[in-house]
């Protein structure tokens, strides 16, 4: 299959539907890393769960400036920026985001996601830092406040305290406080974590297809 070039400049790059020959022959060609990296577990997947598409199955690649749905912008920005600094690759702007999950069942809502050729990855062992959209935007006002000094500190005030996190610590200690990962790939999915993914993917809503994924690179637990 001829390489497809995606403009990533765009929240959300095209995707470009595949059958199932396309999807057995490309995971052959170009999912060597991923499988090497995640040790092919059966009854363990990449899942993503986003909104309805009348694609089925698709080949795509991760955005290069994605902007936050529900995220407080400036929060959003300054994680990124944290996480470039620590020379994390998959960061929030730049990737799509799949959870470790043991469901079986893939739909056009919720699709397998394998990625493709020299990805990046990065996830946390806390959970999913980010707030939702209003929590996040007021625990960054209480953060300035309490920064500048015109309010005190009320523990436990956890979105404030992230906050100042961001700010205040070296990309480091950063990493080290909320625990950011890119290696053991195999771990975040059996762990059913948060997963940033960097490069290109294949996703893949036909149970028929993942069936026959499962029966081809499939390692009992």
């Amino acid at each position: 299959m001829r390489l497809i070039e995606f403009n990533t400049k765009t929240s959300f790059p095209p995707t470009v539907e595949i059958t199932k020959d396309q999807v057995l022959e490309l995971l052959r060609t170009r999912g060597e890393k991923f499988f090497k990296l995640f040790n092919y577990k059966l009854g363990y997947n990449l899942l993503r769960v986003n909104s309805p598409l009348n694609t089925v199955n698709f080949i795509s690649r991760s955005p290069d400036d994605r902007k936050p749905k529900d995220t407080y912008i400036k929060f959003h920005d300054t994680l990124d920026k944290k996480l470039e600094e620590a020379g994390f690759k998959a960061r929030r702007s730049n990737s799509i985001f799949c959870r470790g999950s043991s469901l079986t069942m893939c739909n056009k809502i919720a699709r397998r996601i394998f990625p493709l050729d020299d990805f990046d990855y990065t996830w946390c062992h806390s959970g999913d830092l980010m707030l939702d959209y209003n929590l996040g935007i007021n625990a960054w006002r209480r953060g300035e406040e309490i920064e500048a000094g015109s309010r005190k500190f009320e523990d436990p005030d956890t979105g404030a305290q992230m906050y100042l996190d961001l700010k205040n610590l070296t990309p480091d200690e950063f990493i080290e406080l909320y625990g950011f990962h890119n290696t053991r790939l195999q771990s975040a999915i059996m762990q059913r974590n948060e997963i940033y993914i960097h490069g290109n993917y294949i996703a893949v809503g036909d149970d028929n297809i993942s069936n026959e994924i499962d029966r081809i690179y499939g390692k009992k637990r």
